[in-house]
């Protein structure tokens, strides 16, 4: 029987797609534990993310971190976290998790509630960034300390010119308010099974 993953994959259940090539798929965890958190999945359905021969290990790593450098330049965060667990979905897969704040707690399971409208920008801004403008190009500094984040759903116009270092959490999209609590799961978007419970 197939994986919810590669029900996914396939397209008979819907998700925010960020990426895809012959042999990977990259979407939107619709139970994120910050906004932006991304699986990357291999098309090739094994359990186990270590059993993966290697060359599709090596593949999807090299797949993620392309998605990674595409969260970086689209979401602007400090950085972009990785996370190989996989005990809910049999089936390998890498969770990308943008970094926010140096505090910002990185478990599965502590979810933030994503509006869908939301989700769709930030899967589109995602995709955009993935083979667009900025792949050809290196960086030219860390991402999230050089730009501001006016302009962002929900940002506060006093943020402009600030680091996302020097945000308080309570402005930073994904992550808690000033005591680091993340928000609560209470959505009513279907679960695709991933990870979060």
């Amino acid at each position: 029987m197939a994986t919810i993953f590669t029900k996914i994959i396939r397209g008979e259940i819907p998700s925010y797609k960020v990426a895809e090539d012959d042999r990977h798929y990259a979407f939107l965890d619709i139970n994120p534990i910050a906004e932006g958190h991304t699986l990357v999945v291999p098309k090739k359905e094994i359990d186990y993310f270590f059993d993966l021969p290697e060359p599709l290990m090596q593949s999807t790593m090299s797949f993620a971190s392309k998605v990674a450098h595409a969260i970086d330049r689209s979401l602007k965060p400090l950085r972009t976290g990785i996370i190989v667990q996989g005990l809910e979905v049999p089936h390998a897969h890498v969770h990308l998790v943008p970094l926010y704040t140096h505090s910002q707690t990185m478990a599965l399971g502590q979810n933030v509630n994503v509006p869908e409208e939301r989700m769709q920008e930030i899967a589109s801004a995602i995709a955009k960034e993935v083979d667009g403008p900025g792949t050809d190009q290196p960086d030219t500094g860390k991402p999230g300390t050089d730009q501001p984040d006016a302009g962002k759903p929900g940002a506060d116009q006093s943020n402009e010119g600030r680091s996302n270092a020097d945000r308080p959490n309570e402005d930073r999209p994904g992550v808690g308010g000033a005591d680091g609590d993340a928000e609560k799961p209470g959505s009513n978007r279907a679960d695709n099974g991933g990870d979060n419970p």
